[in-house]
C-alpha cells in the first residue's frame, strides 16, 4: 500500500473514534510521517498517529490496527500534556512528532499553531539538551523498577527499556526520530557519522547482545514466534501492548525481526526479540496454562541467558553499569548537540 493511501485511511480511522472518545486532533508520527505519499509502506513498519484527546488521563491506546495490507498504530495524548507549548517542545518523544507538519485532524488551529512552535524551535540547543535530559529521567526511572516482590518478565522489561533509552538519548541529540523496534540501528547510524563507535560498542555490551551470531539470534527468533503465536491465541486480559501480540504485530515483531537477521543486523535484533517475549510471557501468565507460561518462562530466560542474565543479581548489575554510564553518555550527547544545531 502507498504512504499516501496509508495516511487517508488513517485519517478515515480517527475520524470513526470521534463517537468513542473525544477527539480534538490527530497528527502523524514516526518515520512515514514526512515520507513521500508515493511510497510503498514496508510491510515490516506500520502508520503511527497519535490522537489528541480532551481528557486529561487518555482511554487505554486502541494499538495496531489491520487495514489488510498496512497497519495502522493508533495513540492517545491528553491536550493538557502538550500545552503549553513548552511541554511538548521539551518532551523527547512529543516533540519529534510535531516538528513536521503532518496533522490529520485539526479543531480550532491550535494544534497547527503548536506544531509551528515546535517547528521554530526544535533545533534550539536549549530545548535540545533539554529533551535529552528527559529521556535521562526516563532511564533513570526505568531501572529504578526492579523491585523483585515483582514478576521476573516485569523486571526484566524494566531493565530493557531503560537501557534502550540511551539510543533516544543520543538520537534526540541528533535531531533523530527516538525510533523504538530499529531504536539501535538508528543510533549506530548516527554515533558512526560521529566517529563514536566506541561509544556504540558500549551500548551493546550494555545490552549483552555484542558477540550474539547470526544463529543465536535465528534460533531466538523460533523460540519467540512459537511464544508468539501460542499469546496471541489465548490472549484476553487487556494490557497497554495487546494489539502487539496480534496477526497484525506479527509481522513487524516476528517478521521485522526476520529482516533485521537477514540483514546482519541481529545483534540489533535482539532488543525487540527480548521485548516481545517478555510481553509474551505477561500474557501467558495471565491467559495461559500452566505449560504454556512455563514453556514461555523457559525461552525468555534462554534470550536472556545468551545476553548474560540468569538472575536478580545480573539484571542489578547491569542496571548499575547503566547508571554509571549515564554521565559520559551525557557529555557525548552534548558533543553531538553542539554539531546537530551549528
Amino acid at each position: 500500500m502507498k504512504i499516501g493511501e496509508a495516511r487517508r485511511r488513517a485519517g478515515a480511522l480517527v475520524e470513526s473514534l470521534r463517537g468513542q472518545v473525544a477527539v480534538e486532533g490527530a497528527y502523524l508520527i514516526g518515520s512515514t510521517a514526512t515520507a513521500s505519499s508515493d511510497l510503498e509502506l514496508p510491510a515490516t513498519s506500520d502508520l503511527d498517529v497519535m490522537v489528541v484527546v480532551s481528557d486529561d488521563i487518555p482511554p487505554p491506546k486502541p494499538g495496531k490496527v489491520d487495514i489488510g495490507e498496512a497497519v495502522i498504530e493508533v495513540s492517545f495524548v491528553a491536550r493538557s500534556s502538550l500545552l503549553p507549548p513548552e511541554r511538548a517542545i521539551t518532551d523527547y518523544h512529543l516533540a519529534h512528532g510535531l516538528r513536521h507538519d503532518s496533522i490529520l485532524l485539526e479543531g480550532d488551529g491550535w494544534l497547527r499553531r503548536l506544531h509551528e512552535q515546535v517547528a521554530a524551535t526544535f533545533t534550539d540547543p536549549r530545548f535540545v539538551t533539554a529533551r535529552c535530559e528527559n529521556a535521562h529521567r526516563k532511564i533513570k526511572t526505568l531501572l529504578g523498577g526492579l523491585d523483585p516482590a515483582t514478576p521476573w518478565h516485569q523486571r526484566v522489561s524494566s531493565w530493557l527499556f531503560g537501557t534502550g533509552v540511551m539510543t533516544h538519548v543520543i538520537l534526540v541529540a541528533a535531531l533523530r526520530n527516538p525510533t523504538v523496534r530499529v531504536r539501535y540501528v538508528a543510533a549506530r547510524s548516527v554515533l558512526h557519522d560521529h566517529g563514536l563507535e566506541d561509544v556504540y560498542g558500549w551500548l551493546l555490551r550494555s545490552l549483552g547482545c555484542e558477540t550474539i551470531s547470526p544463529e543465536q539470534a535465528n534460533t531466538h527468533l523460533a523460540l519467540l514466534a512459537q511464544t508468539f503465536d501460542q499469546a496471541a491465541k489465548v490472549a484476553t486480559t487487556p494490557f497497554p501492548f495487546s494489539s502487539d501480540i496480534t496477526t497484525a504485530g506479527r509481522r513487524l515483531a516476528i517478521d521485522g525481526s526476520q529482516e533485521l537477521i537477514d540483514r546482519g543486523d541481529h545483534r540489533e535484533a535482539e532488543f525487540w526479540m527480548v521485548a516481545t517475549m517478555a510481553r509474551c510471557v505477561a500474557i501467558l501468565t495471565a491467559d495461559g496454562t500452566p505449560r504454556q507460561r512455563a514453556d514461555a518462562e523457559g525461552h525468555l530466560n534462554h534470550l536472556l541467558g545468551d545476553l548474560g542474565i540468569t538472575g536478580q543479581a545480573d539484571l542489578r548489575r547491569r542496571a548499575r553499569d547503566v547508571l554509571d554510564y549515564l554521565p559520559t553518555l551525557m557529555e557525548t550527547a552534548d558533543t553531538i548537540v553542539q554539531t546537530a544545531t551549528k
